[in-house]
């Protein structure tokens, strides 16, 4: 099948994806800083703290799973 013989294109298809998923992740960088996710939710910085904490675990998980796409392991 022609379609499963194209690792080109599944490269360039997948570093698209990837690079899709780290523009999300910038556009969203707000999240992951303390004092911006503490004046937004109007919460404590203890709080803020560790809701940022959370989405800088998430963040680094997506940016490894963006990484893998990069390199064709997905």
């Amino acid at each position: 099948e022609v379609l499963n013989a194209t690792p080109a294109t599944d490269r360039i298809v997948a570093g698209i994806k990837a690079d899709a998923i780290t523009a999300s992740l910038d556009a969203c960088s707000d999240y992951l800083e303390t004092d911006c996710v503490m004046d937004r939710l109007d919460i404590s910085y203890e709080e803020a703290e560790k809701r940022t904490s959370g989405a800088m675990e998430f963040h680094d998980s997506i940016v490894a799973f963006a990484q893998q796409l990069r390199e064709g392991a997905k």
